[in-house]
């Protein structure tokens, strides 16, 4: 009797937080459509930032795009950087997290300097980021300058290589979300796993590689899905650290679309380009929850 009770108790809760989230999902819902809606149906037009006379072009804004060499490497550099970024994770984030479980002294503030760089704003990150590497008086240059080291040709945010070498650098500082998934996973494990392999023989490589790792697969995935998609709100990271330059060598899909944005030109053009990033994002969303109702019913 007393567990019915809980049970229609707990459905009136449901709905009453049904009934006060509903406005506030109708008003977002109604904006989020609108605003993909409008993206869609621009991309078929010519206009310029005055919004006054649209050209109608049909799929003409759509061949130019595709046959933009730059704009595929906008995406290229968004997959190189969500590689990198996704391989950090599932090896420095996973042996840190590891490490963490273990209950070393301290772990607490290891793990709040580790996650701190994930809930301070990203463009705060990357304008510090870029003051610590400004040639002339930066601090990492400052440094190795202080050390005796020729720092004449280091220039981090202007040569091609060391400038995609900086923004790798940056993203992958920013560490925390998969740190937190694997924490999160790890505490879900019976301590009795870890004890039945020490018995059996298991070293601490053996433990980490062969018993741990295969265990946490579901952050594996939810990693690699989560990093793809956070990989396309990286503007202002690659915008504040190199604007995607020099000469496009860290231009991704988000300073791609801006550098036409800027220009209150083409928009139709700049429409087209946000469409097929949204079909792309709505792709790995689709796989993403699909993966995660798949962990959650085994």
């Amino acid at each position: 009797m007393s567990e019915h009770l809980s049970e229609i108790r707990q459905r009136n809760n449901n709905k009453s937080a049904i009934f006060f989230l509903l406005p506030l999902m109708l008003i977002v819902g109604i904006l989020l459509f609108y605003s993909i809606f409008f993206v869609i149906k621009n991309s078929f037009f010519d206009f310029d930032l005055s919004f006054r006379e649209f050209r109608f072009v049909g799929l003409h804004n759509y061949s130019r795009l595709l046959t933009d060499p730059i704009f595929y490497k906008s995406i290229f550099n968004n997959v190189i950087f969500s590689l990198v970024i996704i391989l950090a994770g599932v090896t420095l984030g996973f042996l840190f997290a590891v490490l963490l479980s273990t209950n070393i002294k301290g772990n607490r503030l290891l793990f709040a300097i580790l996650f701190l760089p994930s809930i301070v704003p990203r463009a705060l990150i990357a304008t510090v980021f870029k003051e610590m590497l400004e040639y002339h008086s930066g601090t990492v240059n400052t440094v190795l300058s202080y050390l005796g080291m020729n720092v004449q040709d280091l220039t981090w945010l202007t040569d091609p290589g060391m400038a995609y070498f900086s923004v790798i650098t940056v993203l992958v500082y920013m560490l925390g979300i998969p740190l937190l998934y694997y924490n999160a996973e790890l505490t879900t494990i019976d301590s009795g796993i870890y004890e039945s392999a020490q018995l059996d023989g298991a070293n601490f490589i053996t433990l980490i590689t062969k018993i741990i790792f295969p265990l946490v697969k579901a952050s594996h995935k939810t990693i690699v899905i989560s990093t793809l998609l956070a990989m396309f709100r990286m503007f202002e990271v690659v915008f504040l650290l190199t604007s995607g330059g020099p000469g496009f060598t860290t231009e991704i899909t988000g300073t791609y679309i801006y550098r036409f944005t800027r220009r209150g030109m083409d928009l139709g053009y700049v429409s087209a380009a946000a469409t097929i990033i949204l079909v792309i994002a709505l792709c790995l969303s689709v796989v993403q929850i699909k993966l995660l109702y798949k962990s959650k019913k085994n």
